[in-house]
């Protein structure tokens, strides 16, 4: 028709989306190093220490359970790998293990559950005991003052207790300062031995021992059957006839008086 024609092309470009998936989120493990499983520890204080990781490199976040029922009382939520328990008692079994956090999930400890032993009460030391008074050397009478001190580190002192030369033991007055009067005279003449202990409630004391030289004076007897002899007993005999004589002397002249 001689009119000029006009051609129009469309260029279409089609673009495609690449979705390239998220890598699924490692778990985060742990692996527990101290108090080793199932071992008996020194005191009541105990350092728990582990080792955590993760595959993605994540920041991990550590739940410390433990208890001595079946260790899953948490007790801490820390970053750290160590945790200290204190205030734990004696001859007890505690379980613990550390469960990791890496913000997204828990993961596990490899370990599982372990377990550890607090150990026995510490056995008290005995109590004390020391005789002050009397000292060796010295003899002594009559009424004699046994005495000195003694002590305990655990329980309070009961008693203490008093022997002679190793007769029954009698509780004497005071504890931690006592004090004994001792009759000397019911006692022979010569060494005996004094011994002293205390006792708490659990534990005697060692026997604190001093020996002493008992002296008393014998009380006079007299002597009601001494006989008499020699002179002394010839004069008396002489008296005795003389008195006898003047007696029938007088005797017979009051007769021939009467008569």
């Amino acid at each position: 028709s001689g009119k000029d024609k006009t051609s129009v092309s469309w260029k279409v470009e089609v673009k495609k989306k690449v979705i390239i998936p998220t890598p699924p989120n490692s778990l985060p493990k742990v692996t527990l190093l101290s108090p080793g499983n199932a071992t008996t520890v020194a005191g009541l204080t105990v350092r728990l220490q582990w080792n955590g990781t993760d595959a993605d490199g994540d920041i991990l976040t550590y739940f410390v359970k433990l208890d001595s029922y079946n260790g899953r009382t948490t007790v801490s939520k820390q970053s750290g790998t160590e945790y200290e328990a204190q205030g734990l008692q004696y001859n007890t079994t505690y379980f613990w293990t550390v469960i990791p956090n890496d913000g997204k999930i828990n993961g596990s400890a490899l370990s599982g559950i372990w377990s550890f032993r607090t150990p026995a009460p510490p056995v008290p030391s005995p109590p004390s005991c020391k005789i002050t008074t009397p000292i060796a050397g010295p003899t002594y009478h009559g009424s004699v003052l046994v005495g000195g001190i003694a002590g305990s580190s655990g329980p309070a002192l009961v008693r203490v207790e008093l022997s002679i030369d190793g007769n029954s033991w009698t509780t004497v007055q005071g504890t931690t300062s006592w004090s004994y009067s001792l009759n000397s005279r019911s006692l022979t003449n010569g060494m005996h031995e004094i011994r002293a202990r205390s006792y708490d409630g659990k534990q005697y004391s060692n026997v604190s021992k001093v020996d002493i030289n008992v002296y008393n004076v014998p009380p006079t007897k007299i002597d009601t059957h001494t006989t008499i002899e020699g002179p002394t007993c010839l004069m008396l005999m002489g008296v005795v006839a003389v008195v006898m004589i003047a007696g029938a002397y007088v005797s017979y002249h009051r007769g021939r008086r009467k008569s």
